[in-house]
């Protein structure tokens, strides 16, 4: 399943990556940063819809895993090792061999890396045939590097980016609620002096998160992708999907 000369990427670190040291200062820090504005739709259940398809024993990977497990037999693999990854690597060089897994997950990845194609056309390589891709990407959200951030997507461009699969399902994650909470906590400090644009913005986070909510009302009715906050695609290995990765890279 590894390539051979990739065995060093695979549990061969002997090193966890530290997320935050659970200080005083650390605790100070969570209690009055303000929530996330992003809110998922009603009845998103995200990567866990098709997780739910495959049973266990099956080959299932995470790219870009954090230090998440969505489930005890899912092979996280990350570009840092944080808690819980199994797998160090650079996700458009995967240390697995073609045809490998029966579903690869990538959730709020895609925007971070440099060359996203790169990244499919690895995704593409090691799902066996006829297997399944689960990618959440954002579309309408303010600029958040981890390290870095690159693109946003609307729902042709996700379609265009992964044209070697089949849709089963696509739509939106997050919606346009978030959206507008996203873009108002991230705006009205800009009106603050600058001495006081960190309080400003820890005080327009707190009272721009409740928008959010309204996507429990919003964020299904038609239209609401074209504003969306976050959206997803849900597909199958098309046969010729590497022909599909070559030719999108001759554009």
């Amino acid at each position: 399943m590894v390539a051979p000369d990739e065995w060093e990427q695979v549990k061969g670190l002997g090193r966890t990556k530290e997320t935050s040291a659970d200080d005083f200062r650390s605790r100070l820090k969570r209690m009055w940063t303000p929530p996330t504005p992003s809110e998922y739709v009603e009845g998103y259940a995200g990567a866990s819809r098709a997780l739910d398809g495959c049973p266990q024993g099956a080959l299932v990977l995470d790219v870009g895993s954090g230090t998440r497990r969505l489930r005890a037999d899912v092979v996280n693999l990350d570009i840092d090792a944080f808690e819980n990854v199994d797998v160090v690597a650079n996700a458009t060089r995967i240390p697995f061999l073609d045809e490998t897994f029966d579903l690869v997950i990538s959730e709020a990845v895609l925007e971070h890396v440099p060359d996203p194609r790169g990244v499919v056309s690895e995704m593409i390589r090691v799902l066996q045939p006829g297997g399944q891709l689960y990618v959440d990407v954002p579309f309408l959200q303010g600029f958040h590097a981890d390290p870095h951030d690159y693109q946003r997507y609307t729902l042709p461009g996700l379609d265009v980016l992964l044209e070697g699969f089949e849709p089963l399902a696509k739509g939106v994650s997050v919606g346009p609620s978030s959206a507008l909470a996203w873009m108002l906590r991230e705006y009205l400090p800009l009106w603050a002096p600058k001495t006081l644009r960190t309080p400003a913005a820890i005080a327009s986070g707190w009272l721009t998160t409740p928008i959010k909510y309204l996507d429990r009302i919003v964020g299904h009715r038609p239209g609401a992708e074209r504003i969306a906050a976050g959206l997803y695609f849900w597909g199958r290995k098309r046969s010729d999907a590497g022909m599909a990765v070559a030719g999108g890279a001759a554009r």
